[in-house]
């Protein structure tokens, strides 16, 4: 696969999505909710709109958070897709809080080969392949000035990266269990996708995951995080997360 040309065309989809949000946030929008109680907008479909139109032409399958669910038995067969949350931490955007995210991933047998986390708000991307990862400014709906991103080791302060709306019991619990040997824990409060990009840029070094969340919330962010030598590793079984499993919740994990 031609990764460079394929980055292009999703860079420039989140590009857009992004732009897309901004809009129909300015506008005004309409809130719903959906059967599984979680909430979305007018502008989780716009920025579905907009992928869909940047996507589909290179021919891999689409699966998306806000289109309809595709049966296991049509997926399986798949060897690469798109995997896409138009709009991740749609809970802040409502808010009116800055912390959202469009997702593009690419899955190729299972696992995340290109990633892009565009930031909205901020007009902040990141983004990665292989060996590669950067984080740039969007000025005018373009990439500019992209710089290699870069984990710190922890040393002796542990920065773990949290939910920005509340520390479930499980997840202070773990938080506790760093604190050995007199080494300093910091917590960084973010929300959406943003955790990952905290760790590929060393600003955090660790997420614990215990919430149920969904591959599509994962995904962007593990191959960006795989790019820079990083990975989410299952607690129940110490493997990789997986990609398109028979049901697409996503199992306790630990991104470092």
């Amino acid at each position: 696969m031609n990764y460079p040309e394929i980055m292009k065309l999703a860079l420039a989809a989140s590009c857009e999505a992004a732009e897309g949000i901004i809009r129909v946030q300015k506008a005004g929008f309409e809130k719903w909710v959906k059967s599984d109680k979680s909430p979305v907008t007018e502008a989780d479909y716009e920025s579905n709109r907009i992928l869909m139109q940047h996507l589909e032409p290179l021919s891999f399958p689409i699966l998306s958070e806000e289109e309809e669910d595709i049966d296991y038995s049509v997926r399986k067969d798949w060897e690469t897709f798109w995997l896409v949350d138009p709009l991740d931490g749609t809970k802040e955007f409502i808010k009116g809080l800055p912390e959202y995210t469009v997702n593009i991933a690419l899955i190729h047998q299972g696992e995340p080969v290109l990633g892009v986390i565009a930031i909205p708000v901020a007009e902040v991307v990141y983004y990665g392949y292989g060996d590669q990862a950067w984080k740039a400014n969007v000025v005018s709906g373009k990439v500019d000035n992209p710089l290699p991103l870069k984990p710190q080791p922890a040393g002796n302060l542990l920065k773990v990266a949290a939910s920005r709306s509340h520390l479930s019991e499980k997840t202070s619990t773990f938080i506790e269990g760093l604190k050995k040997n007199d080494r300093q824990v910091e917590i960084l409060r973010a929300g959406s996708a943003l955790k990952f990009c905290l760790i590929a840029e060393g600003e955090a070094h660790i997420y614990p995951r215990f919430n149920p969340c969904m591959e599509w919330d994962t995904a962007a962010g593990h191959a960006i995080l795989k790019a820079v030598g990083k990975n989410i590793i299952q607690m129940n079984s110490g493997e990789q997360l997986e990609y398109n499993k028979k049901s697409l919740y996503s199992p306790s994990f630990i991104a470092q």
